[in-house]
C-alpha cells in the first residue's frame, strides 16, 4: 500500500493540486482497492498560511507526553512547501501530521488510521486527544489563528463521539 507521502509526491509530480480531502480520499480509495478496511480518525482544516517548520517542530515538544516527534519538510516541483511529521504519546501507535501549501492558503491534517486492524477504545480516546492537544499548541505557539475552530474530524470504522 502507498503511503500519503508517496500519493501526495506521485499528485505532484503529475500536477495535481492536492488537498486535504484529496490526499484522505486517495488513500482510502487505494486501501479499497486492494480490499483492506482502513480504521481511523482524521483532522483536517484550511489555513490562511503555511507556518515556519521550526515553530512546528517546537510547538510539538512542547506538546505534554509527546515521543519520537519525526518532521522534514519538502519543496515541491511547483515550488510549494510540504511539511509532514509523526509523533506519539503512551499508545501504540503513532499519529501523522501534513500540513500541505498551496497557492492560496495552507492544508493541514492529522490521521490516526490503521489497515484491518481497529484500534481500542483507549487508543482513540488517547489519539484524539493528542491530536486536539497538538492542535491547540500549534494555534498558540506558530500563530496558527483559529485552527481549533476550523478542524474538522472524520472517523472512519471506529466511534468517535465527543468525550
Amino acid at each position: 500500500m502507498i503511503d500519503a507521502r508517496s500519493f501526495l509526491s506521485l499528485a505532484r509530480s503529475k500536477g495535481c493540486a492536492v488537498t486535504a480531502s484529496v490526499l484522505i480520499s486517495g488513500v482510502l480509495a487505494m486501501a479499497c482497492q486492494h480490499e483492506e478496511r482502513i480504521y481511523g480518525i482524521y483532522h483536517t482544516a484550511k489555513l490562511s498560511s503555511y507556518p515556519d517548520a521550526k515553530c512546528v517542530a517546537s510547538a510539538l515538544r512542547k506538546v505534554q507526553g509527546i515521543e519520537n516527534v519525526e518532521q522534514t519538510e519538502d519543496v515541491t516541483t511547483r515550488g510549494l512547501r510540504d511539511l509532514t511529521g509523526s509523533y506519539t504519546r503512551g499508545f501504540r501507535s503513532t499519529v501523522k501530521l501534513a500540513i500541505f501549501e498551496e497557492p492560496t492558503h495552507a492544508s493541514f491534517v492529522q490521521n490516526y488510521s490503521f489497515v484491518d486492524r481497529k484500534p481500542s477504545t483507549n487508543d482513540v480516546r488517547a489519539a484524539r486527544a493528542l491530536m486536539k492537544d497538538v492542535e491547540l499548541t500549534l494555534e498558540r505557539e506558530c500563530h496558527l489563528d483559529q485552527l481549533t475552530q476550523h478542524v474538522k474530524e472524520e472517523c472512519d470504522g471506529i466511534d468517535c463521539a465527543p468525550d
